[in-house]
């Protein structure tokens, strides 16, 4: 097979994970015990949120919720509400969420294996698809078909999240859990103050608004850490989006994608392969392959949206010649 690519892809793949620059303006909790961090937990419906420190980001402790589906998670209480108003008026604020699966905590510093041994959490080369476990975070999946950059495995895909300000409630949705957004096996999730929507979905209203109570609740029957939850200010514009560099093939060919955004986390990178018949969905992540299996010149067209529809979507083509 033959082809050029006017772009390495070690470097293209760079832009993968970067993000603007986050400022921390506070914390709500960090590796306290409750005691400490003055807050008081519970559950939720059929979900829990505990104290525990046998797995901890930072300080000495962390928090393990359950969750059971959109309805049921972890309440967090706090005994002296947190003032959130002068934040939100800074705009860019979001809560983020510091969240590592139990599946993660003893694969990230086993040079490949997992607890048991002998299976590999990467697929190595020549080994039959099915074979190994997940893949390490940040590792490339090479039996994963149409692929993107692997993460952490976690079953929880989305969480719903809640504040509380006395009776006055407001609701953030479908908030990504972006495995390839990773350190260390924790995942951050970015929730925008701009995503939580009052009843009939009116955007919440700031002003005096004290954070006294917050529900941490997923998308599946899982149970999660949860290390650090941090007040931030971050860019809310999807910016600097790539679709990699021009590239030529040879008929029946594969082409590699690679997309990237300066602010990746929670993004969905969708692509169409050939603008001529309209722009479609054809393939969905940040790193994917397409056969082109007829000669001609090709435009392939990138769409990086943001699933909360905070941000506007953002399009990039990049062309693909196939020669016969």
């Amino acid at each position: 097979m033959r082809r050029w690519i006017w772009a390495a892809p070690a470097i293209c793949a760079l832009g993968l994970t970067a993000a603007h620059a986050a400022q921390t303006l506070g914390s709500l909790y960090k590796g306290q015990t409750a005691k400490d961090a003055g807050i008081v937990l519970g559950g939720w419906g059929s979900g829990s949120a505990k104290e525990v420190s046998d797995e901890v980001l930072n300080g000495a402790r962390s928090l393990y919720v359950t969750t059971d589906g959109y309805y049921s998670g972890g309440r967090i209480d706090f005994t002296q509400p947190v003032d959130l108003s002068r934040s939100a008026t800074l705009g860019g604020v979001a809560i983020r969420f510091d969240i590592k699966s139990p599946s993660a905590v003893s694969s990230s510093d086993d040079g490949g294996l997992s607890p048991g041994g002998g299976f590999f959490f990467q697929a190595m080369p020549g080994m039959p698809p099915g074979m190994g476990g997940p893949p390490r975070a940040g590792a490339y999946n090479p039996v994963a078909g149409s692929t993107e950059e692997a993460g952490v495995a976690i079953p929880t895909k989305r969480l719903r999240v809640v504040v509380f300000s006395g009776a006055t409630e407001y609701v953030a949705v479908d908030q990504t859990v972006d495995p390839q957004d990773v350190t260390n096996g924790w995942i951050h999730v970015r929730v925008p103050l701009a995503a939580f929507k009052g009843s009939g979905g009116t955007p919440a209203n700031w002003d005096g608004f004290k954070l006294s109570r917050l529900l941490v609740m997923g998308d599946a029957v899982d149970g999660f850490y949860l290390g650090q939850i941090d007040l931030i200010q971050t860019d809310l514009s999807i910016s600097d989006v790539s679709a990699g560099d021009d590239q030529e093939i040879y008929e029946g060919d594969t082409a590699d994608f690679v997309g990237g955004a300066a602010n990746a986390a929670g993004l969905k990178f969708s692509w169409d392969f050939d603008a001529t018949d309209g722009i479609q969905e054809d393939a969905i992540g940040r790193h994917v392959t397409f056969r082109y299996r007829k000669a001609g010149n090709y435009v392939a067209t990138l769409t990086v949206s943001d699933p909360t529809g905070v941000m506007k979507p953002v399009s990039k083509t990049t062309g693909v010649k196939v020669n016969g």
